[in-house]
């Protein structure tokens, strides 16, 4: 003869949950009062149970009070340092794996930081300020870029402006270079050079036309005259071309000043 059985299943309390039919409380939450609540700030479960939750202070990172917002506080990753702190891995003790909470006032220059309104930092991701550098994101010693600019950061990884790289950001990267106020700015391109110097080149030569028709006035302008010219040149030592040489180390000069503006009167912002 066969017989129905109405299997009842436990029916939790409030809070509680269902493992392996038992009421219990969830990973993240610890029996207070007869009831599961969340593990406080700083502490942690990874487990279904009513035991008590780990402290992140004692167990994974020394100095470690709080826990990061929005986590549901089920793993040791949920720990962290608080405002105005950040974590640092490096030498580690035994019982606190992770490191410890360091305060970002104990930094060899703290004004080159931002860490104050931020809970969970860490040597890695600790923001540096526009104008202030480090080696790499495992580095906690912080330099003054002589060129504020140069430094401006997209990324914790990131200690340089594009265009720059290098200690201190003072090297240009490739395709770059310094203008006349140490800022790396995109080289000019072939065309925009050949152009400019092209101008240059026909306006020198238009100008030594000119100068040559007026020393020569009515007679013909011919290689055999300009050769002449030349020799009498070598053997007068007060020919005029000799007073010309000063003037024309003025306009090598001037020439070396004009190729500059291109990248001098860039914007540098």
């Amino acid at each position: 003869m066969e017989y129905d059985v109405a299997i009842k299943t436990c029916v939790c309390q409030e809070s509680f949950i269902t493992d392996d039919g038992i009421c219990t409380c969830a990973a993240g939450k610890t029996l207070v009062n007869g009831k599961c609540k969340e593990c406080e700030d700083g502490r942690f479960k990874a487990d279904n149970s009513t035991d008590s939750c780990n402290v992140c202070d004692t167990d994974v990172i020394h100095g470690a009070l709080e826990t990061i917002n929005g986590t549901d506080k089920t793993s040791a990753a949920s720990c962290a340092c608080g405002k105005g702190k950040f974590q640092d891995p490096r030498n580690p003790q035994p019982g606190t794996p992770q490191g410890k909470c360091e305060d970002c006032m104990n930094l060899n220059l703290p004004e080159g930081v931002k860490c104050d309104d931020t809970i969970g930092l860490t040597l890695a991701t600790l923001p540096l300020k526009d104008g202030y550098w480090r080696s790499s994101s495992q580095s906690d010693k912080i330099v003054k870029c002589e060129i504020d600019t140069s430094c401006v950061h997209a990324s914790p990884d990131d200690s340089c402006t594009i265009g720059h790289t290098g200690p201190i950001c003072s090297v240009c990267t490739e395709g770059y270079n310094k203008n006349a106020v140490d800022i790396c700015k995109p080289c000019s391109s072939a065309g925009v050079s050949i152009g400019f110097y092209a101008l240059l080149t026909v306006l020198t030569l238009t100008t030594l036309y000119f100068v040559l028709r007026k020393i020569f006035g009515k007679e013909k302008l011919t290689i055999a005259n300009v050769s002449n010219e030349i020799q009498k040149a070598t053997a007068d030592d007060k020919h005029w071309s000799k007073r010309l040489k000063t003037k024309a180390k003025i306009l090598t000069s001037f020439y070396q000043i004009i190729s500059k503006l291109p990248s001098t009167l860039s914007p540098t912002s």
